[in-house]
């Protein structure tokens, strides 16, 4: 019986077992193809926020080496230094909220991937009672 059922297949059902395997593949590709994709531009916007992270550190880091400078121009003697040292802080203060705005959220509800490191390296009071030390120096 099982010759003759063989036998009594039609093309038609041939067929169509052969457009439904090819589709199946078909669709098995497609899929792979869109994870991949899909995954390509999840690592390319992650590049980009890493990218943007990193401008706005490099932003801070120039604003700190810029106080950091006049800074001890004043306290080695150079007194035209003192009239510029306030707008100084105030745009690294600048640049320290942009970076704390670019990093809320980023680990979750640290702003930091290893908790504390943010609030200990800049303390908002102790940065500024170091600056009072500074600016009194002279």
């Amino acid at each position: 019986m099982d010759v003759t059922a063989k036998a009594t297949t039609t093309i038609r059902t041939r067929l169509l077992r052969i457009l439904i395997l090819a589709l199946a593949v078909l669709l098995t590709l497609l899929g792979v193809a869109a994870a991949e994709q899909i995954s390509a531009y999840r690592n390319a916007s992650a590049t980009d926020k890493n990218a943007r992270l990193e401008i706005t550190l490099q932003g801070l880091v120039h604003e700190l080496q810029k106080e950091r400078g006049l800074t001890t121009g004043y306290v080695g003697g150079v007194g035209q230094f003192k009239a510029k040292l306030p707008a100084q802080r105030r745009a690294t203060d600048t640049a320290r909220a942009a970076l704390d705005k670019a990093l809320k959220g980023r680990w979750g509800r640290s702003s930091s991937p290893t908790p504390g490191v943010s609030r200990s390296a800049f303390r908002p009071s102790t940065t500024s009672s170091r600056r009072g030390r500074r600016s009194s120096w002279r």
